[in-house]
């Protein structure tokens, strides 16, 4: 998983996307699948989220759509209000 976060590091928009995609697939595994993914790489995939690239957008977010818990949805929404409150920092 280390080596597909590292590619969505990567200045090719579509190497980010097949990497997104991958991390999306493991992500709709079990819930240990889908928080080893928000562990692993979520920084990752929040960032991009304002890529400005919608299909790379859209599949980053869907990562947390694969969790119907409460909790999980809350994970997710916590972790896109903190990076939109840094960027305002910034």
């Amino acid at each position: 998983m280390q080596q597909l976060v590292a590619l969505l590091k990567e200045d090719n928009v579509n190497t980010q996307l097949e990497a997104a995609w991958c991390l999306n697939n493991i992500a709709g595994g079990t819930d240990e699948h889908a928080m080893s993914v928000l562990e692993a790489a979520g920084d990752s995939l929040i960032t991009l989220l304002s890529s400005g690239d919608v299909p790379l957008e859209v599949c980053c977010s869907r990562c947390s759509y694969h969790r119907d818990s409460v909790e999980w949805n809350h994970r997710i929404w916590s972790l896109r209000f903190y990076y939109a409150r840094q960027q305002e920092l910034l």
